[in-house]
């Protein structure tokens, strides 16, 4: 399993046709590259899951297959530099 970074949005695609719906993408952190997301065993359009974390940084776990991010799991990632500048701050006014 690999761990993936960036920021989750879920787009309407497909407009017209039988596979109209919303998907979730990954907008990657790295490399800004767009990835689709599904779950194993789930179908990817409307899919439930992935909506709280519409336009959150997260962290997916899960594995390429066929250029679709398998996930198998998705937490909020952590501010980094935001908690590092905080601190920083914290720290001049002691």
């Amino acid at each position: 399993m690999e761990r993936y970074q960036g920021v989750i949005l879920i787009r309407l695609q497909n407009a017209g046709s039988k596979s109209e719906g919303h998907y979730a993408f990954l907008v990657r952190d790295d490399d800004m590259s767009v990835v689709k997301l599904c779950r194993e065993g789930a179908v990817p359009v409307d899919d439930p899951y992935f909506v709280p974390f519409d336009r959150q940084e997260v962290v997916v776990t899960g594995t390429m297959s066929h250029g679709w991010l398998v996930a198998s799991a998705v937490e909020q990632a952590v501010a980094g530099d935001e908690a590092d500048s905080e601190t920083e701050e914290n720290n001049e006014q002691a």
